[in-house]
């Protein structure tokens, strides 16, 4: 009996843990998927934005998505993305720039997330770009 007692409590607690996890998780909404704000990617010749996600969250939004190759192979994806936030009028409120990483070297793909300190208005746009050319190769010519 004591053994059936145990048993039930533990099935129990996976029980609500698993609901409250799953309850955490989704909680997040993607605002790229919704109609809040306008999302644009803008891919380079070599590589394609894919998984893009726009969050919300308690210091402004994050901006996450990952790099393909165009052309399927293993190795770097050379480059930088740049992120343009715009107000609905189509101002430019914030403009950043990242690297970005693989997660190993037999890797298809990169990944990035950049943390922006800005809360987003409804109508707002937010343009993800990908450069083929190095960061500092861009900044001399821009």
């Amino acid at each position: 009996m004591k053994v059936l007692t145990s048993i039930v409590g533990l099935a129990v607690a996976i029980l609500l843990s698993s609901i409250i996890v799953t309850g955490c998780a989704t909680n997040r909404i993607n605002l790229a998927n919704t109609d809040q704000i306008d999302v644009v990617k803008i891919s380079s010749r070599s590589a394609n934005i894919t998984k893009l996600a726009v969050y919300s969250n308690d210091s402004g939004i994050s901006v996450s998505g990952e790099l393909r190759k165009r052309i399927p192979s293993r190795g770097r994806i050379y480059g930088h993305v740049d992120v343009d936030i715009l107000s609905p009028d189509g101002t430019v409120l914030f403009t950043t720039t990242s690297n970005y990483r693989r997660q190993n070297r037999k890797s298809h793909s990169s990944n990035f997330t950049i943390g922006i300190p800005l809360v987003l208005e409804h109508g707002s746009a937010v343009h993800v770009t990908h450069h083929r050319a190095p960061l500092e190769w861009h900044k001399t010519i821009t």
